[in-house]
């Protein structure tokens, strides 16, 4: 359906051995289905199978449901630190957000899932947007921070081109020259 395409990222970041295979045969070179939540420093990897990961950083969904399954979160949803550290440190930050997520505010799973039919059934988004920290309101930190400090946002094929290039042409932004110097490896 997509012929140019070179990147791939499942729906619930579903993957396997397997696939990674199925996905090189048929030309992509990178999926983005792994997350190091919060931690600092990632870089792209390239297991044996062939298409390079480029694990994920932020997920909206991983991070206000985090209660769930990481008790003793140190920060929080919506913490200041995940941008803090993505824009003091180097390494490649892919931050993930769900379209649904931003409209709505989403706050947390409880009120995404008291909103969901709502907002199938057509209600207005504006009406039913949580008015306090969300989702929305951290993306927009994250911009306005991202702004502050001139660090400009890539789309993963371009952050891929510029680490395999070690950023002579290209940067990823917000590396440093020390880390394209270490980035630069023949693919």
């Amino acid at each position: 359906m997509f012929p140019r395409a070179r990147g791939w990222r499942s729906h619930s970041c579903v993957f396997s051995i397997g696939l990674a295979e199925w996905l090189g045969d048929q030309g992509y070179l990178y999926v983005s289905t792994s997350d190091q939540f919060g931690q600092p420093g990632i870089q792209p990897v390239r297991p044996s199978w062939g298409v390079w990961q480029l694990p994920i950083y932020y997920m909206d969904t991983s991070d206000f449901s985090s209660h769930c399954f990481w008790q003793g979160n140190p920060n929080g949803a919506f913490s200041e630190t995940l941008i803090e550290t993505a824009l003091g440190d180097d390494g490649l930050y892919v931050f993930d957000f769900h379209p649904i997520h931003l409209l709505l505010n989403t706050p947390d799973r409880d009120f995404y899932f008291a909103m969901r039919e709502r907002f199938k059934a057509g209600e207005d988004l504006d009406r039913l947007a949580y008015d306090g920290a969300g989702t929305r309101d951290f993306f927009e930190r994250l911009c306005s921070a991202m702004r502050q400090r001139g660090q400009a946002s890539a789309s993963l094929g371009a952050a891929l081109d510029a680490y395999l290039a070690g950023g002579d042409e290209a940067e990823i932004p917000g590396q440093t020259a020390a880390a394209r110097q270490r980035a630069t490896r023949a693919p």
